[in-house]
């Protein structure tokens, strides 16, 4: 035991922590036995409840971030291991003090331990219950501090990103014969059925970059916020990907966002309209033709997958309408862990798998797209 598992990917495993002594091992094994989920929460100050799952402990605080709209920290009594489902971080009891105390798990572990120690009566107190009160308000008041200054500066930020990306999107081409060739080479006939969500990138649009190319499909990212467009994300056309030695597919517009949902924003998710969720610019392109009359929202990669299920799953259950998840297999399955990790959310979220949360059947082949290509349709 001992340590973190922050932003990783399922299966990655925890943090290693520095060798210990014999002595500290008999220590680590004694204070993960007898201390509790309820001990840790108490000690410092994080209300709860129960709820969540079997055997777990939920609040709108996390070892990250103490202002969380609602609980989505979870801590499971039973195995004595938390998460965070906003933050996407989790972790065991030690890395939970870690976090708390602004230490390192693998660095300051002897610190670590010495603290889980006391909190688990395992070791007499070092500091006097008021001292230790005083500390632990300071420790919240400084991460408080913290937490306001990275929104302040996050916030400047993103005021400048949708502007720049606004700007770049607004001027961009409806039209493009090369662009168009690479659509209907794709199986996307004529690009008006996209519904005016695709529009072709120009070497001289105002507020081009370095990855910027004549034809180029491209789609706008939608800040999750519902405050406009924050990024554009671009198709390089195959024979320009083929001279480039850097061989980037789909690269963001430089200064901008790279995540968020693309074609449509989560703002469009209304009643009795299905909503179709991609991978990809070109799934989600092809997912607009595929389904004309649905709100379609791709996501940028695999990475930032999960958390966009997660947000859209929670506008879907509010607009009472169905969810419709795009799979995209890849060699290292990066897609389909990305794929199951949304889905986990979806459920977290209310939504049940099979009747309002669907995934799509494309049978052996890879993506939609290919699949588009060799005739599947959406009954």
């Amino acid at each position: 035991m001992g340590g973190v598992l922050e932003r990783r990917p399922p299966g990655a495993g925890y943090a290693r922590v520095a060798p210990m002594t014999d002595v500290q091992k008999e220590l680590r094994d004694e204070v993960a036995e007898r201390i509790t989920a309820r001990g840790l929460l108490d000690a410092y100050g994080i209300r709860y409840r129960p709820g969540g799952g079997r055997n777990e402990l939920s609040a709108k605080e996390c070892p990250s971030r103490s202002d969380h709209s609602s609980p989505s920290f979870r801590f499971n009594e039973k195995k004595k291991l938390w998460r965070c489902w906003s933050c996407n971080t989790s972790g065991d009891v030690f890395a939970f003090v870690a976090a708390l105390e602004g230490l390192d798990c693998t660095r300051d572990f002897a610190q670590v331990l010495a603290r889980a120690a006391e909190i688990a009566g395992v070791t007499p107190a070092t500091l006097p219950p008021a001292e230790r009160a005083q500390r632990i308000t300071a420790l919240r008041q400084g991460r408080a501090a913290r937490e306001q200054a990275q929104r302040e500066l996050a916030e400047r930020e993103d005021a400048m990103a949708i502007r720049r990306a606004t700007a770049y999107w607004n001027s961009l081409s409806v039209r493009h014969p090369l662009g168009e060739r690479y659509l209907e080479g794709r199986g996307i006939v004529d690009v008006a059925d996209t519904r005016g969500r695709v529009r072709f990138d120009r070497t001289d649009a105002p507020g081009h970059d370095h990855w910027s190319s004549n034809g180029a499909p491209a789609l706008a990212l939608h800040d999750l916020r519902g405050r406009g467009i924050s990024g554009v994300v671009r198709r390089r056309l195959p024979e320009v990907v083929a001279r480039d030695p850097r061989g980037v597919k789909a690269p963001s517009l430089t200064g901008c966002r790279s995540s968020g949902t693309m074609a449509y924003a989560l703002d469009e998710i209304e009643t009795e309209r299905d909503v179709i969720v991609a991978e990809g610019i070109v799934d989600t392109i092809t997912a607009l033709v595929a389904w004309p009359q649905a709100v379609v929202l791709g996501a940028n990669g695999t990475g930032p997958l999960p958390r966009l299920i997660e947000e859209i799953a929670k506008r879907v259950v509010r607009a009472g309408c169905r969810m419709f998840l795009v799979p995209h297999a890849d060699e290292r399955r990066q897609g389909e862990i990305a794929m199951a990790a949304g889905i986990e959310r979806a459920i977290h979220a209310g939504l049940r798998l099979g009747y309002d949360v669907i995934i799509v059947d494309f049978g052996t082949e890879k993506d939609l797209n290919d699949a588009w290509c060799t005739g599947w349709r959406f009954l």
